[in-house]
C-alpha cells in the first residue's frame, strides 16, 4: 500500500541553539513522501545560517519577516501539498521513525483523519524530564472544560492530520501567539473531526527558560480567555454553565498574576470574587506577596536557622508513628524486603523521613539550596548517631547529573512551593533520579483540607507565614502530574487528620492524647493534612 506525503513545516525565529537538530530530526527520518519546509521570521543570531546549510535538502525555505509565529506556520500551510501535514517548532524534535508510523497508519487507517501520539518533554540538553500522554477525554468538552484535577494534554509536536481538515476549520488564527494550536483543535473538536490516539512516541516537547510556555504564562492566561469563549456554544447548555465556572477562575487568575496593586476595581464589578482565596490574599497584601518564583534558599535558611534539636526528636517520634511513615515503610518491606536501599531525599527540610530510613540501615542521601536546612539536618543525624550523605545543590540539578541512581526518592513539603510547570518539573526530578522499579514518596498539603486552608490564610492575614509561596495539591492532580513524569502505580492516600484538627480548634492535641496520634485511621481518607503520592518508576521510564 502506498504511503501517503507529508508536508511538515518548521517555525523558526533566533533558536539558532536548537534548529539543527530539529531539521537534522525531519530530515533524517528517509521517509520517502516527504515535503519539508522551514519559515524563518529574520532571526539574528545564526538561524539563517543554518537554514541555508541545509536549503538543498528542503523543498522550501522561506526567509521574511513576519507577524509571529502563527503567520509564519500558515505561510508553510500555504505551500503544503502533503495529503498528511504538521509542524514542528525550531526546538522541538521528532522521534527516529516516527514519520514512518504515521504514514503507515494513515495508510492502513483511510478512515482516519487526525490523530496524536505520545511526545517525550526534555529540557535545553535534551535530557528527559517527562512524558506527554494526549488526554483520554479527546472531545470539545475534554478540551474546555479542564483544571487542576482535569487536565487536557494534547502535545502539538506529536499532532498530525489530514489537510483536507483545513477546507473546515480554516488556517490558525493569526492573532494568537500562544494558543494557536489550542484553537485549531477546537475548531476541528467543534467541527465534527474525530481524533485518534496512537500508541508510539512520536517527537520530543522542549522547555527551556526562553521556550514560550516556560516565560510567558500570562500570555497563554490571556488567550485562553479568548478563545473558549467562542466554541461555548457547541456545548450542552450545563455544560456551557461549568465552562462559564472555569473561565471565572482564569480571570481571577489572570488578575492575581498581573494585578500592579490592589484589584479593587475588578471586585467592585465581581463581588463574588471575594470567595477567591488568590483574590482575598491580593486585596489584603497586595501584588508584592504574589509568588510565581520557585521558592528561595534565604526563606529556608530562616526558617531552619534556629531549629531546635529537642523539639525536631519530639517531632520524630509523632512521625514514626504516623500513617505517611507506616503506609511507606510496609510498602518498601513488601517491594524490597529487608535489602538496604539507596534513598534520596530532594529538599531535605528537617530530614524526618531520612532519619527514619537511616535507622531502618537504608543509605540515605539529603539535597537541598538551603545551607541552614543541610546543617540542621546534620545535626539531627550526628546527635543519633547515624551517617548519611548531604549535598547542597539545586534539586533540578543534582537529578540531571544522578539520573537512575536511587531505589528510592522522597520529598516532604517540596512540591507545593513551586508553581506552572515547575510543579511538573519537580515531580520529574523524582522520576529522573529512580532506578527502573525504584519508589517515590510525595507528601504535599491536602487542597482540600479546610482547616489547614484557614490556618494558612490566618497567618498571612497577621503577616506571620514563614513559608513563601504554597500552593497545594488535590490527590488526582498530583496523579495527574506524577502520570505525565512517567511514574507508574500512582496512588494517593491522606494523613495528618490531627493536625488538621490542631489546627481548627488551635489545640495540641496530637501526640498528647492517648489513642490520636493522627486520628482515627478511617477519619484519614476523608480528610488530611498532607495528601501523599507512592510510585514507581516503570522498566520504560528510563528512555522517557
Amino acid at each position: 500500500m502506498t504511503l501517503p506525503s507529508i508536508s511538515i513545516i518548521t517555525p523558526s525565529y533566533n533558536q539558532a541553539a536548537f534548529l539543527e537538530a530539529t531539521i537534522r530530526s525531519v530530515l533524517d527520518q528517509g521517509y520517502p513522501h516527504l515535503q519539508y519546509g522551514v519559515v524563518d521570521g529574520g532571526s539574528t543570531d545564526g538561524s539563517i545560517e543554518i537554514i541555508e546549510r541545509y536549503r538543498d535538502r528542503l523543498d522550501f525555505a522561506i526567509i521574511e519577516a513576519d507577524g509571529g509565529q502563527s503567520e509564519a506556520i500558515n505561510k508553510g500551510l500555504r505551500r503544503a501539498t502533503g495529503e498528511v501535514v504538521g509542524w514542528l517548532c525550531s526546538d522541538d524534535l521528532l522521534a527516529p521513525g516516527s514519520l514512518q508510523r504515521i504514514g503507515q497508519h494513515f495508510a492502513d487507517h483511510p478512515e482516519d483523519h487526525w490523530v496524536a501520539g505520545t511526545c517525550h518533554a526534555i529540557d535545553s540538553e535534551g535530557l528527559p524530564i517527562g512524558r506527554m500522554d494526549p488526554s483520554d477525554d479527546l472531545t470539545l468538552a475534554g478540551a474546555l472544560l479542564r483544571g487542576p484535577n482535569r487536565p487536557f494534554c494534547l502535545p502539538q509536536p506529536s499532532v498530525f492530520w489530514r489537510r483536507e481538515l483545513l477546507d473546515k476549520v480554516g488556517l490558525l488564527d493569526e492573532s494568537l501567539h500562544y494558543c494557536m494550536d489550542y484553537d485549531l483543535w477546537c475548531g476541528l473538536f467543534a467541527h465534527g473531526c474525530r481524533l485518534r490516539r496512537i500508541a508510539p512516541t512520536l517527537a520530543s516537547y522542549r522547555m527551556h527558560g526562553a521556550s514560550k510556555s516556560c516565560a510567558e504564562a500570562t500570555g497563554f492566561l490571556r488567550e485562553h480567555l479568548i478563545v473558549e469563549p467562542r466554541y461555548a456554544r457547541y456545548l450542552p447548555w450545563r455544560q456551557r454553565l461549568t465552562l462559564q465556572r472555569w473561565i471565572g477562575y482564569r480571570q481571577r487568575q489572570l488578575t492575581a498574576m498581573t494585578a500592579t496593586g490592589r484589584p479593587w476595581r475588578q471586585v467592585l464589578k465581581r463581588p463574588w470574587w471575594l470567595g477567591s482565596q488568590q483574590i482575598r490574599s491580593l486585596l489584603l497584601h497586595g501584588p508584592q506577596h504574589r509568588h510565581s518564583q520557585p521558592p528561595q534558599a534565604q526563606t529556608w535558611d530562616q526558617v531552619h536557622a534556629d531549629a531546635d534539636l529537642h523539639a525536631a526528636a519530639q517531632r520524630l517520634t509523632l512521625a514514626r508513628q504516623s500513617t505517611r511513615w507506616q503506609t511507606f515503610r510496609n510498602h518498601l518491606r513488601s517491594s524490597y524486603g529487608d535489602r538496604a536501599l539507596d534513598c534520596v531525599e530532594l529538599g531535605s527540610g528537617s530530614g524526618d523521613i531520612s532519619v527514619l530510613l537511616a535507622q531502618l540501615g537504608h543509605r540515605v542521601t539529603l539535597v537541598d539550596f538551603s545551607r541552614a536546612a543541610l546543617e540542621h539536618a546534620r545535626r539531627r543525624f550526628e546527635a543519633l548517631g547515624l551517617s548519611a550523605q548531604f549535598v547542597r545543590e539545586d534539586i533540578f540539578e543534582f537529578s540531571k547529573r544522578h539520573a537512575g541512581a536511587y531505589d528510592v526518592s522522597v520529598s516532604l513539603g517540596v512540591a507545593e512551593h513551586f508553581e506552572a510547570e515547575l510543579r511538573d518539573s519537580i515531580v520529574a526530578a523524582h522520576a529522573r533520579v529512580l532506578r527502573p522499579g525504584g519508589t517515590t514518596l510525595i507528601s504535599v498539603p491536602h487542597a482540600r483540607c479546610l482547616p489547614y486552608r484557614l490556618w494558612k490564610l490566618y497567618l498571612e492575614c497577621r503577616g506571620a507565614w514563614p513559608y513563601g509561596h504554597e500552593q497545594p495539591f488535590t490527590p488526582a492532580e498530583l496523579r495527574g502530574i506524577a502520570q505525565r513524569s512517567g511514574l507508574e502505580r500512582c496512588s494517593t492516600y491522606n494523613s495528618g487528620f490531627a493536625a488538621s484538627v490542631d489546627a481548627c480548634l488551635l489545640l495540641p492535641l496530637t501526640g498528647r492524647r492517648r489513642g490520636w496520634r493522627e486520628g482515627p485511621a478511617w477519619l484519614n481518607k476523608l480528610s488530611g493534612w498532607e495528601v501523599n503520592l507512592l510510585a514507581q518508576r516503570g522498566p520504560a521510564a528510563r528512555a522517557a
